[in-house]
């Protein structure tokens, strides 16, 4: 029975959420929060995974080409994992050379993996998170020096 109710509620939620997000992009809304004496939800534009990641790092890095060093910071609140080198078939680390709009690392949240993506070429200087660590958002990811 309980089973069946969550099944329900997600069917549900497929159906009503892309209709939120045209809502949301007509009336250009950068976030939309409904809350009730029972529930409160929250959709933040940033967060969606299918939207540019690091759009901050990104404005900086076009602003003032002098910049070396760049902290790429987590896009949303979850689990954090570092991608493979497909290259090396090995996790990313300290030292690792990396090109523009290459992910990372990523974060896993509510069964969803939302993709950190390098706003630059550059090499990785330092990861602040370890594996499986949760991750709030903003919170710094990884240093990277810029190409």
């Amino acid at each position: 029975m309980e089973e069946e109710k969550v099944k329900e509620i997600k069917k549900i939620i497929k159906e009503t959420i892309p209709e939120i997000l045209k809502l949301m992009e007509k009336q250009a809304l950068e976030g939309l929060e409904i809350e009730t004496q029972k529930f409160k939800i929250g959709i933040i534009k940033e967060h969606l995974p299918f939207l540019k990641e690091n759009k901050k790092e990104k404005e900086l890095l076009k602003s003032n080409p002098a910049i070396k060093e760049i902290i790429i910071t987590s896009n949303s609140v979850g689990t954090f994992h570092l991608a493979y080198d497909e290259e090396t078939e090995t996790k990313y680390k300290a030292g690792d050379e990396v090109s523009k709009e290459q992910v990372v690392c990523f974060i896993e949240s509510m069964n969803l993996s939302h993709n950190i993506i390098t706003p630059n070429a550059g090499i990785i200087l330092e990861i602040f998170a370890h594996e499986g660590q949760i991750v709030d958002y903003g919170k710094p990811l990884i240093k990277l020096e810029v190409l």
